[in-house]
């Protein structure tokens, strides 16, 4: 329960931290550090629209929907992925302006428990089971060097769009347990006070 709470405490530290660039978080061909999940990053590029894909089965408001991810050519030369929002199932999703400056919270990739229509389900092309490194090679072949092993959640873009996806809450995108550091700490003395 203290590790619990602990885990919420943290989380929200790091959301508070300041924005910095994304290379002072994460570096192309590594997984996203434990300390940099839930950052807030900025970064520029361009996005690749001709290998745009989604992953449908996701909810927002009580609507069933997909996620919208786009690979950002950074002005480095590497390849991010960045969930741009969700979009309603039959919605048109309109192509983003190429070069934009980005900013959008950092997320390890998801992994299989993740498929919310399950790994069975019949994808069409370009959409994925869920946001992982297995599912995006078979959708869009990447060198994976030079790709983040992560992806952005996006915030706020420059120069904005109307019709764009609808902003993911981290909230949605990433659950975790409101329960607070003291009723963690309630659950542990009650289960020490049984024992």
């Amino acid at each position: 329960q203290y590790d619990a709470g602990q885990a919420g405490r943290e989380r929200g530290d790091r959301r508070s931290a300041a924005i910095v660039p994304l290379d002072e978080l994460a570096r192309p061909g590594r997984p996203v550090p434990d300390a940099s999940v839930d950052r807030t990053a900025s970064v520029s590029g361009t996005y690749d629209v001709a290998r745009q894909v989604t992953v449908p089965g996701r909810v927002l408001d009580l609507t069933m929907g997909a996620y919208v991810v786009t690979p950002l050519m950074t002005s480095t030369g590497s390849t991010l992925l960045v969930v741009r929002g969700w979009v309603a199932d039959g919605a048109q999703v309109e192509d983003p302006p190429r070069a934009v400056e980005l900013t959008g919270t950092i997320r390890p990739y998801e992994d299989s428990s993740d498929a919310t229509l399950g790994l069975s389900a019949p994808y069409a092309p370009g959409e994925l089971p869920y946001l992982g490194p297995e599912p995006v090679q078979g959708a869009i072949p990447i060198d994976t060097a030079r790709t983040y092993g992560g992806f952005l959640a996006l915030e706020s873009q420059d120069p904005t769009t109307t019709g764009a996806p609808r902003p993911v809450p981290l909230d949605v995108l990433a659950r975790h347990s409101g329960v607070g550091i003291w009723q963690h700490f309630s659950y542990w003395a009650q289960w020490w006070v049984f024992a």
